[in-house]
């Protein structure tokens, strides 16, 4: 079908807002805020005459040893394939992929002018189609080095591409081509002081779009150019990574977030449809067609580390004031969720998980906040309701765990929770209780009637799982 089969680029029309383009890379680290790049004066420091040993970062080794599914540039994981593009690859790159988590390992004299050389983990697709993936770690030797999201209309070496770019100077840029065989453009370079960041390719139709975040952000920020590139039906999307190079070292990044979503999936009318894209799942229970990172729990083959999935809604209830923080208590982030108590009774959320489908629960987990210890809820009662307007049911009610705990660790910095349905992020403090439950429902309430000091007027906490 289309889908596996290898995407043709055809030369296009190209459209873009404010973009200088240019011929070469610059050849300083970018400095400053994001700005679009002026016309450089020099070609590229060229990279190092000697191979240094790069050692993979310690973050990238904790992720690796997690992922239980290994591809070589011969053989494909979760429908994902690798494999090195241009030439000036003195070192064959590899990917390791499962369950979201990613490391990719390549060298490659560069992403740039009219031709490329790099490693690339990929798939093919069709239609509409959204890359989000968070980067842990990007380490390389050259200032211009590169990973990050690619869409990409074919596996030549000078093929038409549109991507956003963690740097090895810590900064970011959106780079594009806009047809097979044209030069380069360098849209935006800006600098981030973040050790990690979320990129996002975005194309509709033919417009492409980039976007980034800070791991503590709620919104997604654009930069660089907004592009019209013809893919034609079906193209490839996946993980770039170039050392800048001619020598055997490899630059190596990972991340534990690589999702995708397309058009492909909500238009699909039946399942020879769905199960046709790489990039879909078909429900066997629901009978629908979903992005394959977005299966509800009814029809995933595991359990799921928590009910409350992306883009779930959060109501509170007895909060005076949450300074908007209600997000924060399902992001999967450290962030701290806070309510500041009512005098009308007390205070919880009610969660309405966004895969609206029945769930089963046996278990809560909370993460401490990042401040605060006598803060700490330390009682809750758990409700549930099987629809929309239905009423509340208790299924649980108890005080937890962490209650008598007499050293209280906080969760000080702002990073994403690794938890699976048996165990929480042990990196991480939390607490967790078990229950019985055998009655499936769709919304959930959390009451907590205590806090660790009776006295104390707020409630805050990292996560509920």
């Amino acid at each position: 079908n289309s889908v596996a089969a290898a995407a043709r680029a055809f030369a296009a029309d190209f459209v873009v807002a404010d973009a200088i383009q240019i011929t070469e890379a610059p050849s300083s680290s970018p400095t400053g805020e994001p700005t679009i790049s002026p016309q450089p004066t020099s070609s590229p420091t060229p990279g190092p005459t000697e191979s240094p040993t790069i050692e993979i970062p310690d973050q990238c080794l904790s992720i690796l040893d997690g992922i239980r599914v290994v591809s070589s540039t011969s053989s494909s994981s979760k429908n994902f394939y690798g494999i090195d593009i241009g030439s000036g690859i003195a070192s064959a790159g590899n990917f390791f992929f499962d369950s979201g988590s990613w490391v990719v390992l390549g060298t490659g004299v560069d992403i740039w002018g009219n031709s490329d050389s790099f490693h690339y983990m990929y798939m093919p697709t069709t239609g509409d189609i959204t890359i989000s993936m968070f980067v842990s770690s990007f380490t390389a030797n050259h200032p211009w080095a590169k990973s990050g999201p690619m869409i990409r209309a074919s596996l030549s070496p000078s093929s038409a591409h549109y991507s956003a770019f963690v740097l090895g100077n810590g900064s970011f840029t959106n780079q594009y081509r806009p047809c097979d065989g044209c030069n380069s453009v360098n849209d935006q370079t800006g600098v981030i002081s973040l050790s990690s960041v979320w990129l996002r390719t975005k194309k509709t139709g033919n417009v492409l779009e980039s976007f980034y975040k800070g791991i503590s952000d709620a919104e997604w920020i654009p930069f660089g150019g907004t592009a019209t590139i013809d893919y034609g039906e079906s193209f490839y999307i996946g993980i770039a990574v170039t050392s800048h190079s001619s020598t055997t070292e490899l630059a190596s990044a990972c991340g534990t977030s690589f999702e995708t979503t397309s058009s492909v999936c909500s238009n699909a009318i039946t399942e020879s449809d769905c199960i046709s894209s790489s990039l879909c799942q078909w429900g066997t229970i629901t009978e629908k067609c979903y992005d394959s990172s977005k299966l509800p729990q009814e029809d995933a083959s595991e359990i799921m580390p928590s009910i409350f999935s992306a883009g779930s809604t959060v109501e509170t209830f007895n909060c005076a004031d949450t300074d908007e923080t209600e997000i924060y208590a399902i992001d999967g982030m450290t962030d701290s969720f806070t309510c500041i108590k009512s005098k009308n009774g007390d205070p919880g959320l009610i969660i309405s998980p966004s895969h609206q489908t029945m769930s089963l629960v046996t278990k809560m987990r909370i993460y401490a906040g990042r401040l605060c210890p006598l803060c700490d809820p330390v009682r809750y009662k758990l409700y549930g309701r099987k629809s929309t307007f239905g009423n509340f049911v208790e299924i649980s009610g108890n005080d937890l765990p962490w209650k008598s705990d007499k050293d209280v660790a906080r969760n000080f910095f702002p990073v994403p929770i690794h938890s699976t349905f048996s165990s929480g992020d042990n990196a991480l403090f939390f607490t967790e209780v078990s229950f019985e439950n055998v009655e499936y429902y769709l919304d959930y309430k959390v009451e907590f009637s205590k806090t660790r000091a009776p006295q104390s007027s707020t409630i805050t906490f990292a996560e509920i799982e």
